[in-house]
């Protein structure tokens, strides 16, 4: 039966149906400020959007599709009344395209009926039957019109004829009749015929699962398993449902049963991802999992990639330096994994080999600051300064830098280079550079403080930043012992007296310069 049409949409109809179409020029101009109108929306920018649009709406008013953005622009803006307004003219003028659209923003305001007679006109006037037929199937479902329903799944059946999709609704429809029998027959009625079918008997034990059946639905699962071996969703489903039943070991051993699947790699590891996410797995099943993907898929560099990030996170660096060594060989230019091996050699003490990587990588990567700190911060620790004066200054003069992180921390370094060649100005200038970055970096106000209080600095600006980083660390016996030293100096002894042995108190194991401080200081008391 038509749906009526209002005589104010017959009115808008017939100005569709009488519309001269635009000329060439027209169009170029129309173009002109639609897809800038696009881009906008696009942008965040609704008031740029609903300007542009509103010129196009002015040269045609029954564009569906210009009314359908302006829509979309009123939505955004909190406009609802004006957004639905525009979202039932597109529907008017191409119910095909944008029917769905308008009866979707109906439905999710609660106008059930309206927007079922929006998809009813859909069917009638629309050419894609299936997908209208679908969603009122769905919509009648959730009204609880069942009647309705299984009249427009016997009608989906007449386009469709009887296939996957339509044997799901089916089942889902007796199964919201709590007719358990008649589910289950409609899909072993479609498997007579269809035996080879992988999905569905998942589905049924999916259906089983729903109805609160879980012997019987474990059952299937295993049962297809045994039919098709290589069935990754029956495992995965077989997982779910002994994860509902509390049987996590089980459970775990179902996703690590896929990774041994002679199925693609990327299947395999987005499953692993959805489990890992999903906490369907304990941390020893996971890394299991990912040894069986690089056993079976030893040149994938993903693979390799997470292996090894898992392994330097359970601070095992020797597990992770041939993986990331294979993954280089396969991907040279993987700058991540080039980070990861530079930071695990250093961990197993093979500093040489690690030093020997950033340099090489300095020359392919030059814009990434890692390897220049990691260069300096070797030549630091063997008091080679001067090579970390100039390897830092070429780290923070690097154009396109990739990772400003270490910008602060190569300016450190090359500040600490400077105090120990007694190049103090530089230091001095070198420190406010990185203070410029993060104020908040306590070492370097630390190492600052310290470097004005023995070299005749401004005793009162060293005695501020010394102040702050014991505010932030009150038990560092390192900045205690500064500032001790700094209030000494400018002649407050019964601070500093206190401070220095609260330093001293804190101190672990045997700090010379904390001592010669605790002497100079306590013995003047």
């Amino acid at each position: 039966m038509a749906v009526p049409v209002s005589l104010s949409a017959r009115r808008q109809k017939s100005a569709a149906e009488t519309a001269q179409p635009l000329t060439t020029a027209q169009q170029q101009r129309f173009a002109y400020y639609f897809y800038p109108a696009i881009i906008a929306l696009d942008a965040d920018d609704y008031d740029l959007a609903a300007s542009l649009l509103t010129v196009c709406e002015q040269m045609d008013s029954t564009s569906a599709v210009v009314n359908y953005f302006l829509g979309a622009v009123a939505a955004n803006m909190d406009r609802q009344s004006v957004a639905m307004n525009y979202f039932r003219k597109a529907a008017l003028y191409d119910v095909e395209d944008y029917g769905y659209g308008y009866a979707n923003e109906l439905w999710k305001a609660g106008r059930h009926k309206e927007a079922l007679e929006v998809m009813n006109r859909r069917l009638k006037n629309g050419s894609d039957k299936a997908s209208t037929l679908i969603s009122l199937n769905y919509m009648y479902g959730q009204l609880g019109q069942y009647s309705k329903q299984e009249k427009v799944l016997r009608e989906l059946d007449k386009v469709t004829g009887r296939d996957d999709a339509t044997v799901k609704l089916w089942a889902q429809y007796y199964v919201s009749r709590a007719n358990k029998k008649k589910a289950l027959k409609v899909i072993d009625d479609y498997l007579l015929t269809n035996p080879a079918n992988y999905e569905l008997p998942v589905y049924k034990g999916d259906v089983l699962t729903w109805l609160g059946c879980q012997q019987e639905a474990e059952q299937v699962y295993l049962d297809e398993i045994r039919h098709h071996e290589n069935n990754v969703m029956a495992y995965l489903s077989l997982a779910n449902l002994y994860r509902r039943m509390k049987q996590n070991e089980k459970s775990e051993l179902a996703i690590f049963a896929i990774m041994k699947q002679s199925i693609d790699y990327d299947a395999k590891a987005s499953l692993l991802e959805e489990a890992r996410q999903k906490q369907m797995m304990s941390d020893s099943t996971y890394q299991r999992s990912l040894e069986q993907l690089v056993s079976l898929h030893p040149t994938e560099p993903e693979a390799l990639a997470n292996l090894a990030t898992l392994y330097l996170e359970q601070s095992k660096p020797q597990d992770a330096i041939p993986l990331l060594q294979r993954q280089l060989s396969i991907q040279p230019d993987d700058i991540s994994a080039t980070v990861q091996l530079c930071v695990a050699l250093n961990v197993i003490g093979e500093k040489e080999q690690s030093l020997q990587l950033s340099d090489s990588s300095i020359q392919k990567f030059g814009n990434v600051l890692f390897f220049y700190f990691n260069s300096c911060a070797y030549h630091f620790q063997h008091k080679q300064y001067a090579e970390v004066i100039r390897m830092a200054k070429k780290g923070v003069e690097a154009e396109n830098v990739l990772d400003e992180y270490y910008r602060e921390h190569l300016y450190s370094l090359l500040g600490d280079a400077y105090m120990e060649t007694d190049s103090m100005e530089l230091a001095f200038e070198t420190y406010d550079k990185v203070l410029a970055i993060n104020p908040e970096n306590i070492g370097v106000m630390n190492n600052y403080a310290y470097s004005l209080a023995t070299h005749g600095g401004d005793l009162n600006k060293a005695e501020r930043m010394s102040r702050h980083t014991i505010e932030q660390e009150p038990e560092n016996p390192t900045y205690l012992d500064t500032y001790a030293y700094i209030l000494y100096l400018k002649g407050e002894k019964e601070m500093a007296v206190y401070y220095i042995k609260k330093a001293r108190e804190l101190m672990v194991g045997t700090d010379p310069d904390i001592e010669q401080h605790y002497r100079q200081i306590a013995g003047a008391e």
